[in-house]
């Protein structure tokens, strides 16, 4: 019982961190402060079995680092979170998930191409477009 008021609670520590750092950067536009905050939130994820909210900062954090000029940083994050939403979006989960990942993939996808584009790899943009863009089935 002790153990899962423990999990519960790095669970609501996450999700605080994860907050924080969205009022930081979306509100105060304060980039630095708001990395700092989905960094700490990253170290609680590692404790946490939500993929898709593993991903999801991974994804704040890559667009920060974007902000900041961290393009490379960025770019592999964008990869990473490119390449978990491709699969999952994919999967025989409840459509709602399934749109939620597909979204996470586009983000992500836009994300790169900004990213490549800032570090002036116009090839790798439009490989990206067309190497990876999603293929829904029908």
């Amino acid at each position: 019982m002790k153990y899962k008021t423990i999990r519960k609670q790095r669970s609501y520590n996450y999700m605080a961190y994860i907050e924080k750092g969205v009022v930081y950067y979306y509100h105060y536009k304060k980039y630095q402060k708001a990395l700092n905050e989905y960094l700490a939130a990253y170290e609680y994820s590692k404790n946490t079995n939500n993929e898709f909210l593993k991903y999801q900062n991974l994804y704040h954090i890559g667009v920060v680092k974007s902000y900041l000029g961290y393009y490379e940083e960025a770019a592999q994050l964008f990869k990473q979170c490119i390449d978990y939403y491709s699969l999952k979006s994919k999967s025989s989960l409840h459509p709602n998930e399934i749109f939620n990942n597909k979204k996470g993939y586009l983000n992500s996808l836009h994300q790169l191409i900004i990213c490549y584009r800032n570090l002036g790899k116009t090839k790798e943009a439009d490989s990206a477009t067309t190497n990876r863009t999603f293929r829904s089935e029908k």
